[in-house]
């Protein structure tokens, strides 16, 4: 593709986004952005639809409802259905690791794939349905991964517990280059902002676990030190995602100082 046919792509992206932030209600538009201001300052189109979901959200149940839908995957259920959907999720790791979250679409997915539009859509009615899924998967292995760990870690001490699960999730992201996308990048929709909310709470009843085996008894009622442990981690991962890209040995470890000096200010209370 030349650099004339991908300004003419892009050009005709931001008309399909101009079109639809001036059908946004007046009242809700002005909390986000004037229009001269999306004019002056392009945003991808992807963030301009999910804010026009979220208007619908607050208008209309029912819209909401259809939203939903078609922010999720339809399962497969014949073996060559599932090759071609697993086919599909391949090439779009691939694309989002080449072009980010922006410039994701499902037009161009197709064409790599040497397939119709509509062959993806069968399975995929909307890019979020895409990155719901992905999310979905790279969640579970995330879940999966630390406790197969923790399993592991025999008699160390909290701290060193701490440090390792800090390690690992690190490890993690770093081999996972489109879950650092989807999931220190932000929720791309209310669906995958549930699933996230969720792993956190899984994660924070292995968090308790780990130190009730170790003696450490933690507050339950709010506010959830284990919860807040899980997030203090994950934020110095997200930080260490927009500056460099991935999880640095610098981030892995201030991430495990962080939840350790944390939670120390509530064992021995």
């Amino acid at each position: 593709m030349t650099s004339q046919e991908c300004a003419d792509r892009r050009n005709s992206r931001m008309k399909r986004a101009r079109a639809v932030f001036s059908a946004i209600p007046g009242d809700f538009k002005a909390t986000i952005q004037t229009a001269s201001d999306i004019r002056q300052r392009p945003l991808p189109v992807g963030n301009i639809c999910l804010i026009w979901e979220r208007s619908r959200a607050k208008l209309c149940p029912v819209a909401n409802a259809m939203t939903r839908e078609r922010a999720l995957a339809r399962q497969p259920q014949q073996e060559r259905a599932r090759a071609r959907c697993e086919r599909v999720l391949g090439e779009a790791r691939k694309l989002l690791i080449e072009r980010g979250l922006a410039e994701f679409s499902i037009p161009d997915l197709a064409e790599r794939l040497d397939c119709s539009r509509a062959a993806i859509y069968n399975f995929f009615p909307t890019p979020y349905a895409i990155f719901n899924e992905l999310t979905q998967r790279y969640l579970g292995e995330l879940e999966s991964t630390l406790y197969r760990k923790a399993s592991q870690l025999g008699g160390a001490t909290w701290q060193d517990g701490a440090q390792e699960m800090a390690s690992q999730a690190a490890k993690f992201y770093n081999r996972n280059p489109v879950a650092r996308i989807l999931m220190l990048g932000g929720p791309t929709s209310n669906e995958s902002f549930v699933a996230q909310s969720l792993l956190i709470q899984r994660l924070g009843s292995l968090v308790e676990r780990l130190f009730a085996e170790r003696g450490v008894s933690l507050p339950k009622s709010p506010p959830n030190v284990c919860l807040l442990t899980v997030e203090i981690g994950t934020a110095c991962y997200r930080v260490s995602y927009f500056l460099h890209g991935r999880i640095t040995a610098e981030y892995e470890r201030e991430a495990g100082r962080a939840m350790v000096a944390y939670v120390s200010t509530y064992v021995g209370r």
